[in-house]
């Protein structure tokens, strides 16, 4: 049972819709680091958006320096030092939360506001395990657990660890049309991906470097960005006219198995929440 600390910081992690891109997940980080730099208590802020902040110990343990997705971001909060300021660091957060949940809520986004611990950290303030032998069972019993944490007075930050469901998407190459155009499957599949995931091609030996500096050839973020976006990449038929990627495939999708979560060799279901209103916190 430790009281709440006086720390100079904290972190607000942002969890958009599981599928979101790069782009939306930045600018919801950055609607929210302007919303807090707004606040005189707040020194500055730093945006990591898919990809995780520096490690600490409060995001060792809570799994935050494993967040790389592209709909994951963490916002770092650094407050004025504690002898210039009369709020303490659990006011503040409390104090801003209500503005972060409703940019968050706008975006269909979840956040958590992570307070650094006076001592050992733990996973989440509250925490409960959902074991069982039917794992779509457990799923639908945690629905209920996380229900009740969200109707409940004083508890903030609810959450699970299950993914939503996502979506992957395959562009198959039809033979006839590609021979029609006078390109091979193994061409087009080499176009398109060096076209979304780039291709190095060469040095720029630059007398004011220290090292050659590697060029890197890839389609500017909007043109590369969902499968509207690839489909419309431009390729070069034999006879020098341009052809969609799209008129020489077919688009098919399916669901991405999700991870399974495992304690003592067992499945297990966490639900979480935080509780900001309390004195002490509770190890779980």
């Amino acid at each position: 049972m430790l009281p709440f600390d006086n720390k100079s910081e904290f972190q607000v992690i942002l969890n958009m819709p599981e599928g979101s891109t790069l782009e939306p997940t930045t600018a919801v980080a950055q609607q929210m680091g302007q919303t807090v730099a707004a606040d005189p208590d707040v020194t500055d802020y730093q945006i990591y958006s898919g990809t995780a902040a520096p490690f600490n110990f409060n995001g060792l343990v809570r799994h935050y320096c494993l967040r790389d997705a592209p709909y994951q971001a963490d916002i770092q909060i650094n407050l004025k030092p504690r002898d210039q300021r009369k709020a303490q660091s659990h006011e503040i957060a409390k104090r801003l939360r209500p503005a972060l949940t409703r940019i968050a809520s706008a975006a269909g986004a979840r956040i958590a506001v992570a307070e650094v611990p006076p001592g050992p950290p733990v996973q989440e303030t509250l925490v409960a395990e959902i074991y069982g032998p039917d794992y779509a069972k457990q799923i639908a019993l945690a629905s209920q657990v996380k229900k009740i944490f969200e109707q409940t007075d004083g508890v903030v930050d609810t959450g699970w660890f299950v993914a939503a469901p996502e979506t992957a998407y395959s562009l198959k190459v039809d033979p006839a049309r590609a021979a029609l155009a006078g390109l091979t499957p193994q061409s087009i599949s080499s176009n398109v991906d060096e076209a979304v995931t780039g291709k190095d091609i060469g040095l720029l030996h630059d007398a004011r470097s220290r090292e050659d500096v590697p060029i890197h050839l890839q389609l500017e973020r909007p043109l590369r960005t969902g499968m509207d976006a690839i489909r419309n990449i431009q390729l070069v038929t034999t006879e020098g006219k341009p052809v969609t990627v799209g008129s020489l495939t077919s688009l098919s999708s399916s669901t991405v198995e999700q991870p399974i979560q495992h304690k003592d060799l067992l499945p297990v279901v966490y639900c979480w929440a935080m509780s900001p209103a309390q004195r002490k916190a509770p190890c779980t």
